[in-house]
């Protein structure tokens, strides 16, 4: 999906100083030892289950048949599109109450599959930094992978190195317990904090399973893929 990035709007000092500050207490509770920051705590403020969002593929779908995709958490459900029998990186944001569906996005709009045909890709997948990130008001999209922040404009692209992730995205399932990165724009330095919790971009009826914000300003959602 192709998103429109304006520049963002200049932010002073102060008020970034402020901004973090604030980012903090809303969205993250620290644990700290010694005086050293250890472990960002994201509070968690819906029903997202802890393992997700995640990776998955189809299993046991014969190959001359697909995966249907449902409205609703149902199989009599109206059927909106469907997965081919050896999709992969297929995101999953939610479950349903039972544990027997998973949400997932299809052509801007959630949809339903049954978990019978669905397995997590191995945590090795899951657990590495790699996301897309896009919001709106001016409208923005970036790329985060294991070392730099990848910007792209319909103009031009532009590549941030990551100084600091926390915690460590190799040790820690980021995507399930979220955290926080900074990285170089320019002079400053841009403190992100990636939540998990239900998300929508404001454009389709997609839902996603990450929220994004950073000491610039910037709101908006995260995508695994």
């Amino acid at each position: 999906m192709w998103i429109q990035l304006t520049k963002p709007r200049t932010v002073s000092t102060r008020a970034r100083v402020r901004l973090r500050k604030d980012l903090r207490a809303v969205f993250c509770r620290v644990v700290v030892v010694a005086g050293c920051l250890l472990v960002p705590i994201v509070a968690h403020t819906d029903d997202i289950s802890p393992i997700l969002p995640a990776l998955y593929e189809t299993t046991n779908v014969p190959t001359d048949d697909v995966l249907n995709v449902r409205e609703m958490p149902d199989a009599g459900s109206l059927q909106i599109g469907s997965l081919p029998h050896n999709a992969t990186d297929i995101e999953v944001v939610a479950f349903s109450f039972q544990g027997n569906w998973a949400m997932i996005n299809i052509e801007g709009q959630t949809g339903w599959v049954s978990t019978r045909f669905l397995k997590r890709i191995p945590d090795e997948t899951n657990n590495s930094l790699s996301l897309q990130c896009f919001g709106t008001e001016p409208f923005w999209s970036l790329n985060i992978t294991q070392n730099e922040i990848l910007i792209s404009t319909p103009d031009v692209q532009t590549r941030h190195p990551i100084q600091t992730t926390s915690p460590a995205s190799d040790s820690v399932d980021f995507h399930a317990f979220g955290g926080r990165v900074t990285w170089r724009r320019e002079q400053n330095v841009v403190l992100s904090f990636i939540a998990p919790g239900r998300c929508n971009d404001g454009m389709s009826d997609a839902i996603y399973g990450l929220h994004y914000f950073d000491d610039r300003g910037a709101v908006g959602c995260c995508s695994l893929r």
